[in-house]
């Protein structure tokens, strides 16, 4: 049985050293239209995109054939939105600590870790690593993709 009229085929240029899910190589797309002597049973290099369902089982088939198709959606203003939010998070913490300083009525609790007996500092300060950890990697991850360009 032969390809359909209006089938996307893609032939591969370089000779078929591995079957087609894992195929990487540079592709000719074709648009036939009607019937070819190619056919994807006879040839493990022919990759057919309409043999893929319609919506996002084929658009992700076609996207597959080159790296140039992907185009991805860096979504910027939720990112920095979260970025914001985050820096917000960690301003209140900071104020909250400053207030438990200022309050602080025996100053050894604040020269020493160890000797600190004022649990809710104890577990703001923890409160602080969880978030400012999570702040620093998403940070990283934000200069990485180049939605921020840089740190002040």
């Amino acid at each position: 049985m032969g390809p359909r009229k209006g089938l996307i085929q893609v032939i591969r240029r370089k000779p078929c050293l591995i079957p087609f899910p894992q195929t990487t190589s540079i592709c000719d797309v074709r648009y036939n239209q009607g019937p070819t002597t190619v056919s994807s049973d006879a040839n493990p290099c022919v990759f057919i995109v309409e043999q893929y369902r319609e919506g996002y089982p084929q658009l992700a088939a076609f996207i597959k054939l080159d790296r140039c198709f992907s185009t991805w959606k860096r979504f910027d203003y939720l990112h920095i939105r979260n970025l914001h939010g985050l820096q917000d998070e960690l301003v209140e913490l900071e104020l909250r600590l400053n207030a438990l300083d200022s309050a602080e009525a025996v100053r050894l609790n604040l020269s020493s870790r160890r000797q600190n007996t004022n649990h809710e500092r104890t577990d703001l300060l923890a409160q602080i690593r969880l978030k400012i950890e999570q702040y620093g990697t998403y940070i990283y991850l934000q200069l990485r993709l180049g939605i921020i360009l840089t740190i002040c």
